[in-house]
């Protein structure tokens, strides 16, 4: 049927003026140019404020594989791993300074804010104020009165917004709905969520101001944006800011949203009636705890309580333990079986009158939904033919290229669906190509295209089958596509850094599909 120009009028409308968020969606490579080629003149033009770090992967991913323009990274420091963005759009326009790209470029349409958490709310509400949509990462601002003035903004402006909790568009969420929604655990009165965090220096003094050891390109007055002005504080950019007040939010700010997300939503919570918690001391003499106002605890608990819902009739107690304490192992899981996640590092029990859902923390790694019944019913994850993520898999690998991974982009696959993932995924890597069409820039730094060879090399000789690519895939400065199968989980591709446009497809015979994505540094 033949599109009326008025109708294409509204499309281009809704893209400029519209739903930003459309812009995060994955599309294939292959529609571009095609059926569905987006005019230059329906380009969405998109900036990044943070561009290092998970900036990189959120400007990457805004930019829908070249269907969208980025016109602008800002960032207080481009000699650290910012440089991955100036790379992946050599043609935007760098600043430090965001009031300066803003103020200076007026036809930016939306903005990625990937910064610190004190420097999330000031970033976002400049933008918006000059109408700019805004994906604002987690947590969405550095407090709640933040929060609630941001929100009123954009509802009263008409601005669009997205807070990146990524694991809330995990389709094995649904799966957890659905086990709630069906009944089959009953009234669930008890919900249980802890963490490993913080994984940075938390609960201990604040290191001593150095000067000496800025590094050149930091910008650090730009870096302390809102806080209070001080010199500079070794170590604290990029990474370990999460830990003290004045710039994060501790280890329930970094990934509260992650894990309390799950029981929030399928469980249809409101706000708390109550909160109480308590925090852990540290003693550096005896019998005197030591005393770093300016830092979040060790470790915390957490105890709320909320109403009965239309979801779940019940009153329910809802506990939170972050720095690794984690609760008893219920009789129901057997006792070899994680609880939560891997090594039960992190994780949510939701506790039912009839039996228990478990599941991983639901950020980048694989949520691995389990139900446990008391009268022996297990069931682990979707059926078989539920999710066949091929697309999401390859993008997953191709866009975290040249950034830190525990190992290769990883996906395990039930057998009954793996040679259809294989066979997708293997035609959809046959159209990716590094370099100058855009698809993706260099792998990384020219040091490391060594450390690439010699996983695949490894995987090589250990008897992995390669369906893209293979030994000779390393050229530099960039790495072609690398899809191995059936790679011992020995294989340093599995189980040491690398980096790099590389994904390995295990088979396994759990009735589950995940994906392991990158730890990104």
């Amino acid at each position: 049927m033949r599109k009326s120009k008025k109708a294409e009028e509204s499309r281009r409308s809704f893209l400029k003026k519209g739903v930003v968020a459309s812009s995060f969606f994955i599309v294939p490579r292959y529609v571009l140019g095609g059926t569905g080629f987006t005019a230059p003149s329906d380009r969405l033009n998109i900036a990044a404020i943070g561009a290092g770090g998970k900036g990189s992967s959120d400007i990457f991913n805004a930019s829908v594989k070249g269907r969208e323009r980025i016109a602008a990274l800002c960032d207080v420091d481009f000699s650290g791993s910012a440089k991955k963005s100036v790379a992946n759009f050599p043609d935007a326009k760098l600043y430090k300074d965001y009031r300066v790209m803003l103020d200076e470029m007026k036809d930016i349409d939306a903005v990625t804010i990937s910064t610190p958490d004190h420097s999330h709310g000031p970033a976002a509400m400049y933008a918006m104020q000059r109408g700019k949509h805004v994906y604002v990462q987690k947590p969405m601002a550095h407090n709640i009165r933040e929060t609630r003035i941001m929100t009123e903004f954009a509802r009263n402006n008409k601005i669009v917004t997205q807070m990146g909790n990524q694991g809330g568009s995990n389709p094995l969420l649904d799966l957890v709905k659905k086990w709630v929604d069906s009944g089959v655990i009953g009234k669930v009165a008890k919900v249980q969520v802890w963490t490993n965090r913080p994984v940075w220096p938390q609960g201990v003094p604040l290191q001593a101001p150095d000067e000496s050891k800025k590094p050149a390109d930091l910008d650090w007055n730009l870096w302390l944006g809102p806080g209070k002005e001080t010199a500079y504080v070794p170590n604290m950019h990029p990474f370990n800011w999460r830990g003290w007040w004045e710039y994060g939010t501790g280890a329930l700010g970094d990934v509260g949203c992650h894990l309390i997300d799950i029981p929030f939503r399928t469980l249809g919570l409101k706000y708390p009636t109550d909160a109480e918690c308590s925090v852990a001391s540290v003693f550096s003499k005896m019998w005197t705890a030591d005393y770093n106002p300016e830092g979040c605890p060790p470790s915390s608990f957490i105890t709320l309580h909320f109403d009965p819902s239309p979801k779940n009739d019940t009153k329910l107690e809802l506990t939170w333990s972050d720095g690794g304490i984690r609760p008893a192992h219920p009789e129901i899981i057997p006792e070899n079986m994680d609880i939560g996640g891997t090594d039960s590092a992190n994780g949510v029990l939701m506790i039912g009158e009839k039996g228990i859902i478990s599941t991983n923390i639901n950020d980048s790694s694989p949520m691995m939904p389990k139900l446990f019944l008391y009268d022996g019913t297990q069931e682990f994850g979707p059926n078989a033919a539920d999710v066949v993520e091929s697309e999401y898999a390859l993008w997953s690998a191709m866009s975290n290229a040249g950034q830190t991974c525990i190992g290769a982009e990883r996906v395990y696959v039930v057998n009954e669906v793996a040679d259809e993932f294989i066979a997708k995924i293997t035609e959809l890597a046959k159209q990716v190509h590094p370099g100058k069409d855009g698809n993706y820039g260099p792998a990384t730094m020219p040091s490391q295209l060594k450390v690439i060879q010699s996983h695949i090399d490894d995987a090589a000789s250990k008897g992995a089958k390669f369906v893209i690519g293979g030994v000779d895939s390393v050229k530099a400065p960039f790495v072609e596509p690398v899809i191995m199968v059936d790679v011992p989980e020995n294989s340093s591709a599995v189980t040491e850094e690398t980096f790099g446009p590389t994904l390995v497809i295990n088979r396994t015979a759990n009735r589950i599909i995940w994906l392991m994505f990158a730890f990104i540094n």
